[in-house]
């Protein structure tokens, strides 16, 4: 996520950055910083960025309003920005585009961009050693391409349509484009007809943890009253398929982004964000646009992303103190499970600040700890219009980043018994056991191990030095104790052992053997004595 004018600023005012409805520890704001402006070229063609870009080896890969492919390498001294122009490209240059409408989608699948040009309705390819050209066997199907691409292990690419490629009655499918690019295939149409109790238009879909189920999002259609898309799962070879819920016009709006996450599904719908339990079905509205947020967002566009922090980003298109967009999250609550947060993160100003606005969805690095995104207007020399303008020199659109910051792992800095650090300790029956602990960067605590029940449960995870008096049973014995910790970070455990033991009686004639040990030792002495008399009188004669 980074750099020509670096434009940076922690997030907006105001931000509420707090704890989770559990009281889970503060999670660190993410730094907006303004990249780059996309300029206008010398011709007066825009080359403003149309969606999301994609990222291949830290090099940022997009397409733009006049179909070129451009590329930009954030660590570069020089040269950070390239374009081929015209790419594989629509016919005609400047022509109206209304606000919202999308050009298609691209995929990283290793070196290669994979891309669906929306217009010509079939998918083409580029890289940095490959002239952009149009994959053969997409052409000519009938398609409406919409949404995004999905690449599964094997490097086979998966792309949605409006419909089935057969005529105006089919509301949507999924096609398979093989990983040699010579097999272009339908692996799922939804049932046609006007009722479209399955859903129509898909907008969005994701591959699950397996790689054997997609999950996706349609933005028409469903059953009931005044539906407005459905959310449903097909297995990847196209059996199986099953409506998980219908959206509601009134509530929800049409669908328009997914993304599964740790067996639990987010989304993004025109009015709000939601999670759905796959497993039960149970649907969860999580946040409505504009309701009880101050200068909220409007317009979500794309899907939500996820950060090193475990927060889902998203944007929107418009809405923001200046309405010209916002960048938002939902604070996820890994320990427990709590109700994620909604979080403000940025709003766009272009009047302000000098940057893009209106921004598409956001990538990230394998890491998470970086997030990028594309606006379609503004800059710092930006103007307000659609048409592009025949002047040089000015730029419409931009590239930016977000700075997450990956949580700390827990640590558990103290774990002792009778201020013994070591892993095991002896006691006598009946002593006491006095239990010291502390723990950093944690939210949860737990106590388990073989001692009985004598130490369990939740612990004290709170910052600073915690501590119980326990009692050793009154029976001989092993106790195991283990202190396990988690945090927005992972967990870490640590274990001690008792020994619970009666002390040993020193051996020293006075007791032992029961207490006749002493009188049997006196015979022997006795009789030894008698024994040697005879050899003395012997000696003395």
């Amino acid at each position: 996520m980074m750099l020509t004018r670096l434009h940076a600023s922690l997030l907006c005012a105001g931000l509420l950055a707090g704890a989770n409805a559990a009281g889970a520890a503060t999670v660190a704001p993410a730094v907006f910083t303004h990249l780059f402006d996309t300029p206008i070229l010398e011709s007066g063609l825009t080359s403003r960025p149309m969606q999301t870009p994609v990222l291949i080896g830290g090099v940022l890969w997009g397409n733009s309003y006049n179909t070129g492919v451009y590329r930009f390498d954030p660590a570069a001294a020089t040269g950070k920005y390239t374009m081929a122009y015209p790419a594989v490209g629509f016919a005609g240059t400047n022509y109206q585009i209304s606000q919202g409408s999308q050009r298609g989608q691209l995929l990283a699948v290793g070196s290669v961009v994979i891309g669906n040009n929306e217009r010509q309705n079939k998918l083409f390819r580029y890289s940095a050693t490959l002239a952009p050209e149009y994959i053969a066997v997409t052409e000519n199907k009938g398609l409406a391409l919409a949404g995004n691409l999905l690449a599964d292990a094997a490097g086979n690419v998966y792309v949605l349509s409006r419909n089935d490629g057969q005529g105006a009655t089919g509301n949507g499918s999924i096609w398979k484009l093989s990983a040699d690019l010579t097999s272009f295939a339908p692996v799922y149409e939804f049932a046609s007809g006007a009722a479209q109790p399955q859903g129509a238009s898909p907008a969005w879909f994701a591959l699950d943890d397996t790689g054997n189920w997609f999950y996706g999002i349609s933005s028409a259609g469903g059953t009931g009253d005044a539906p407005a898309g459905t959310i449903w799962r097909v297995r990847t070879d196209g059996t199986g398929f099953e409506v998980l819920h219908t959206l509601s016009a009134a509530d929800d709006g049409a669908g328009t982004g997914l993304l599964f996450h740790d067996g639990m599904l987010y989304g993004v719908s025109a009015k709000g964000l939601f999670q759905l339990s796959p497993a039960d079905k149970a649907y969860t509205p999580l946040h409505t646009f504009g309701a009880g947020v101050a200068d909220d967002g409007s317009q979500p566009a794309g899907r939500l992303t996820l950060g090193a922090d475990h927060s889902l980003y998203g944007v929107t298109w418009a809405g923001g103190a200046a309405n010209q967009g916002t960048v938002f999250r939902l604070v996820l609550d890994p320990v427990r499970g709590s109700r994620p947060v909604y979080e403000q993160v940025h709003s766009f100003d272009l009047a302000t600040r000098n940057e893009g606005i209106e921004p598409w969805g956001l990538i990230a690095d394998p890491a998470g700890t970086t997030l990028y995104g594309a606006t379609f207007r503004g800059g710092e020399r930006g103007e307000i219009f659609y048409d592009p303008p025949e002047i040089a020199g000015k730029t419409q659109g931009s590239l930016f980043k977000l700075t997450v910051a990956a949580p700390a792992a827990p640590t558990i800095a103290r774990f002792q018994f009778n201020g013994s650090g070591a892993d095991s300790l002896t006691v006598v029956p009946g002593a006491a056991l006095a239990v010291s602990w502390q723990a950093t960067d944690a939210e949860l605590c737990s106590a388990d191990g073989a001692n009985g029940g004598l130490w369990a449960g939740e612990k004290d995870a709170s910052a600073g030095t915690h501590d119980e008096t326990l009692s050793a049973p009154a029976t001989e014995g092993r106790l195991d104790f283990t202190l396990t910790c988690t945090g927005r970070g992972g967990s870490v455990s640590a274990s001690r052992t008792v020994l619970v033991q009666k002390p040993v009686e020193p051996d020293n004639g006075s007791q032992g053997g029961g207490g006749g040990g002493g009188a049997l030792q006196a015979w022997l002495l006795l009789a030894l004595g008698l024994l040697a008399l005879p050899f003395r009188r012997r000696a003395r004669g």
